[in-house]
C-alpha cells in the first residue's frame, strides 16, 4: 500500500510505496529531493487512500506563502498608481500651454478694450489690490508650474506602476509550480 510523503520544499503531496523506501524521491510539483525513509520510518506515513490525497500537488494555499499577500498589495497599489497616473496625465494634457506672457497681455487687453469705463475702474481697483499686495507671480507661470507638476506626478505614477507590475510579476512567478 502506498504511502503519502509532503514535500518538505512545496507542501506537495507525493507517492511512495515500499520499494522506494530509503531513496531519494524527486518531488513532482517542485522537483526538490526527498529522502524517503526507512521501511520502519513509511510506517508512520499516512495511507494514501482517501481520493483528496490522490492529487498530487500542493493544497491551495501551501505555495503561495507570503506571496499571496504581497501580490494583493501590488496589485492594489497598481490600481491605485493607474488611477494617479491616469487623472493627472488628463490635468496635464488638457492645461493650455501656449499661454505665456504675450497671451496674457492679449487677453487683458481685450478684456480692457471690450469693457465699459466702469468695467475699467474694478478693473484697475482689482489689478492695483494684486499689484500692491503680496508679491505673486504671473498666471501664466503659474498655469505653466501647473502642468509642469501634473506631468511629473503622470510620470511617476508610470514608474511606479511598471515597479508594482515587476514585482507582482516576480511573486507571481515564484509561487508557480517549478517543472
Amino acid at each position: 500500500m502506498e504511502r503519502v510523503l509532503t514535500c518538505a520544499a512545496c507542501g506537495a503531496k507525493n507517492f511512495v510505496s515500499k520499494a522506494q523506501a530509503g531513496q531519494d524521491l524527486a518531488c513532482k510539483v517542485c522537483g526538490a529531493t526527498n529522502k524517503v525513509p526507512t521501511l520502519r520510518g513509511l510506517a508512520g506515513l499516512p495511507l494514501a487512500e482517501s481520493a483528496s490525497d490522490s492529487k498530487v500537488g500542493p493544497a491551495r494555499g501551501d505555495t503561495w506563502g507570503w506571496r499571496g499577500p504581497v501580490t494583493a498589495l501590488c496589485l492594489l497599489g497598481l490600481l491605485v498608481s493607474v488611477i494617479y497616473s491616469a487623472w493627472y496625465l488628463y490635468s496635464w494634457s488638457v492645461i493650455d500651454t501656449r499661454f505665456n506672457a504675450d497671451f496674457q497681455v492679449e487677453a487683458d487687453s481685450a478684456q480692457i478694450d471690450g469693457a465699459g469705463l466702469d468695467s475699467v475702474l474694478l478693473l484697475w481697483d482689482e489689478y492695483s489690490k494684486v499689484s500692491l499686495g503680496k508679491k505673486q507671480p504671473p498666471i501664466y507661470k503659474l498655469v505653466n508650474e501647473y502642468a509642469a507638476s501634473c506631468f511629473r506626478r503622470g510620470t511617476a505614477g508610470i514608474a511606479t506602476i511598471v515597479v508594482l507590475s515587476l514585482i507582482t510579476f516576480a511573486t507571481i512567478r515564484s509561487a508557480r509550480p517549478k517543472k
